[in-house]
């Protein structure tokens, strides 16, 4: 019957958190604005790297630029099954915080001269 399709989409919204710009040397173009909402829909087993694959795509950004996250940070081989995505939740994206180390907290303390004057 006709109810088969319906279960094994799941239809859910992707909300951009910030405003997220394409980033060039020359210029740099708002590309979605904070709160835009943007409706998906997937199969259920289907991996979200597809998902991050078109919604970049779509909106003129690059993938490797941007982060998403339901209740923790979705990876690319998640499946909305896997993280228990339920018709209707939100996915959030945003840019993809810098991912070099924080560089190292100063050194607590006596200022490292060991008393010395």
């Amino acid at each position: 019957h006709g109810g088969q399709r319906s279960s094994e989409h799941i239809e859910f919204t992707v909300r951009a958190t910030e405003d997220l710009f394409l980033v060039g040397s020359a210029r740099t173009e708002l590309r979605v604005q904070a709160q835009n909402n943007y409706s998906c829909l997937m199969l259920k087993t289907q991996k979200f790297s597809s998902l991050f694959r078109h919604y970049a795509k779509y909106h003129g950004l690059r993938k490797d630029d941007l982060e998403y996250s339901f209740v923790e940070k979705l990876e690319l081989d998640d499946t909305p099954e896997g993280v228990q995505l339920q018709r209707g939740d939100v996915i959030e994206v945003c840019k993809k915080k810098d991912t070099s180390p924080p560089p190292p907290p100063p050194p607590r303390g006596g200022g490292g001269g060991g008393g010395r004057w």
